[in-house]
């Protein structure tokens, strides 16, 4: 009986170990090449529509994990990241980045996966940004004082080709949406509830933004250390 309860105890030990360690799971190979074949074939297909040289995309894990640790700051000036799935402030936003370089698009999230010079690709489905934009609700563009959200996120490279060049491509032209490939990587993300929400207030932090309810959490964590502590003393007595 002794011998059993050790082999308990020592289970629980590994079990409840491993449940204070969040892994981070990358894109499957499978994903990764679903995501650059069909955004190949897409890009190709725009770019003999317009008469202009798309460059074929390659997988690039260490961009995913690029990617997952860039600070969620939003600039002005500054596209690295580009979302996944996003609310109605994030797309504000980035029709404001577009505009800067005279850049018109019925969906700008969508035209930064169509940069004609980008080479490699790299996504994380884990990657959570909240961020209340910069300025007062109700003065300057229309996204500001709103909060930001997105849920995973894509980088290109190389990373020094950032500008949409107008002289390449033309200022306005329609490509694929990019949920399309959202959809190859499976269900990740938020209830459409949180997807829509995009009003002013103060932005969650960090532990908000977190998969999973972190009471819940600690709560698990905290049962399996009485459970493991109980059966630790049965078999010290036993």
């Amino acid at each position: 009986m002794k011998a059993v309860y050790s082999i308990v105890f020592l289970s629980l030990i590994v079990i409840n170990v491993s449940n204070g360690i969040r892994v981070k799971r990358g894109l499957s190979t499978e994903e990764q090449k679903k995501l650059v074949d069909t955004l190949n074939a897409d890009r190709q297909a725009v770019g003999k529509k317009l008469g202009v040289k798309f460059e074929q995309l390659t997988y690039d894990v260490a961009l995913e994990k690029e990617a997952d640790a860039h600070p969620c700051n939003f600039s002005y000036h500054h596209m690295d990241l580009v979302p996944l799935k996003g609310n109605t402030a994030v797309r504000e936003y980035f029709e404001a980045l577009l505009a800067i370089f005279d850049i018109e698009s019925a969906d700008p999230i969508s035209r930064l996966f169509f940069h004609p010079k980008k080479t490699t690709i790299g996504c994380s489905k884990e990657k959570t940004c909240t961020e209340q934009l910069a300025g007062e609700a109700g003065k300057g563009p229309k996204w500001t004082g709103k909060i930001a959200k997105f849920w995973g996120a894509c980088m290109f490279g190389p990373s020094h080709i950032n500008k949409l060049d107008r002289h390449d491509t033309p200022k306005k032209f329609e490509v694929p949406n990019h949920d399309k490939y959202v959809e190859l990587l499976g269900d990740f993300g938020p209830s459409p509830d949180e997807l829509n929400d995009s009003s002013a207030g103060p932005p969650k932090t960090a532990e908000d933004s977190s998969p999973g309810p972190q009471g819940s959490q600690n709560g698990s964590t905290e049962r399996f250390f009485s459970l493991t502590l109980f059966l630790g003393i049965l078999t010290l007595h036993f």
